[in-house]
């Protein structure tokens, strides 16, 4: 073996005579010399079925990358943009938010939407039930309970008085008392009394609780019918105050029916919960602020065609999305507005570029990507509830079916690694595009 030097080395090579200098020659717009790659590149993506990623092999300054994000970019030019995906708050189980998919842009319109709609409707109930007809169809509710409760009291106390007892009701409970010569027995009285007088009284009073108790039952009866009454007509007065603005989103987004369905069970909570707008310790607009708001969790608004996420170094949380949390009281707590995306997330409809080396030394990342890609969906789970090193109780949200394509760029040795140890790689990665690193030096590559 000799050194040689670079005068030495004939190359054959006729360069066109206008080129005088590096300036003038533009940046490539195709890679030369790697038309296997490329054919194998274009089959993997071509191929509309589960399990038919690409692996990009090659070694290090290959231009695999580089011409990966070029290709991919003019791909993608002129295809449709997938919709958007928001969370919203599951009114049967709080704990699982539902995950919706919207048009592309309608995302962030719909949590415009919703955000004016609880402005709207907080301020149009509260003036409601300030109203002075509001005011006055509950004060001809109590004045009808309380003329019913003095005539249903006043009806006992006769009955009660035609078998001698006079009876008592206050705020500590009930109280029956045996009249004797037109005043109330004495303990004294009663015990100087005869026998058989004293098992009158005795029968009579058994008699008169069994009345007391009767009556107590029909008081609670209407007490409770006198709640229904008072319910209904504050649902009637809520639900008149907001009907427009409800028929209004359900007709503007009436091309959802998860979202119709939504606002559905919205007006139907908001009507249960109108007690809130009389505690003097909840917050109306805050209170449903947040169980109303709308996590406008993927936002493809700004982007045209279909997504190209390239990621170089990402970790867990970064690639699968997280659940953040909040302290409250010395304790955690979370809800559907704090569910963050991955990349996995962002790049869905489109393609995912990932770097083999960093997926296989991140924990849990290629466990999970080969779950994900198998299951063709993804729900949210923080590292730490994975692994079993946080007990706080969590949400499960709905997961979010995949639509993805991902290209995985890394060295030959990773590659034949994985087809040999792990039997779930050629499943799931059935295309390789191996970029050779030498080629024939011709006139037409040069």
């Amino acid at each position: 073996m000799r050194k040689v030097a670079w005068k030495d080395i004939d190359l054959k090579i006729v360069l066109p005579e206008d080129v005088k200098s590096t300036e003038c020659v533009g940046e490539l717009e195709e890679f030369i010399g790697q038309e296997r790659a490329i054919r194998a590149l274009e089959t993997g993506l071509h191929i509309d079925a589960k399990g038919y990623n690409v692996f990009v092999s090659g070694t290090t300054n290959t231009g695999r990358r580089t011409f990966v994000s070029r290709y991919l970019k003019k791909k993608v030019e002129g295809t449709k943009t997938p919709g958007d995906w928001i969370y919203v708050y599951n009114f049967d189980d709080p704990r699982s938010p539902n995950s919706i998919s919207l048009e592309a842009g309608t995302g962030k319109i719909f949590q415009k939407e919703m955000n004016d709609f609880v402005e709207i409707a907080i301020n149009s109930i509260g003036e409601s039930f300030q109203s002075e007809d509001y005011q006055q169809k509950v004060t001809s509710l109590q004045n009808e309970q309380s003329e019913k409760r003095s005539n249903m009291l006043k009806e006992l106390i006769e009955k009660a008085k035609e078998k001698d007892y006079t009876v008592q009701i206050n705020q500590t409970g009930v109280a029956t008392i045996p009249i004797w010569n037109g005043k109330p027995l004495t303990q004294e009285v009663y015990e100087a009394l005869p026998e058989d007088y004293q098992k009158q009284i005795t029968k009579k009073g058994e008699e008169v609780r069994e009345l007391v108790n009767s009556y107590l039952l029909k008081l609670s009866k209407m007490e409770k019918d006198f709640g229904e009454k008072y319910k209904e007509l504050n649902r009637k007065v809520a639900s008149f105050a907001v009907e427009g603005h409800i028929r209004e989103m359900k007709d503007r987004f009436s091309e959802s029916k998860e979202v119709v369905d939504f606002i559905e069970s919205m007006k139907k909570d908001l009507l249960d919960n109108l007690g809130v707008f009389f505690s003097q310790e909840i917050d109306s607009k805050a209170f449903f602020g947040k169980r109303y708001a709308v996590n406008l969790f993927v936002d493809n608004s700004g982007i045209e065609g279909k997504p190209v996420v390239e990621v170089t170094n990402a970790n867990y949380s970064s690639l699968f999305g997280r659940i953040e949390y909040v302290a409250k009281m010395g304790m955690l707590d979370t809800d559907h507005t704090m569910i963050r995306p991955g990349a996995i997330h962002s790049s869905n409809g489109g393609y995912l570029v990932l770097d083999a080396k960093n997926v296989l030394s991140e924990p849990y990342v290629w466990q999970t990507l080969k779950q994900v890609l198998f299951s063709g969906l993804e729900g949210i789970e923080n590292l730490e509830h994975k692994i079993g090193l946080l007990s706080t109780v969590s949400l499960k949200p709905e997961p979010i079916p995949l639509d993805i394509k991902i290209v995985m760029i890394g060295e030959p040795w990773i590659y034949s690694m994985l087809s040999t140890l792990d039997t779930d790689f050629k499943k799931l990665f059935k295309v390789k595009a191996e970029f050779d690193w030498e080629m024939t030096i011709q006139n037409d590559t040069v």
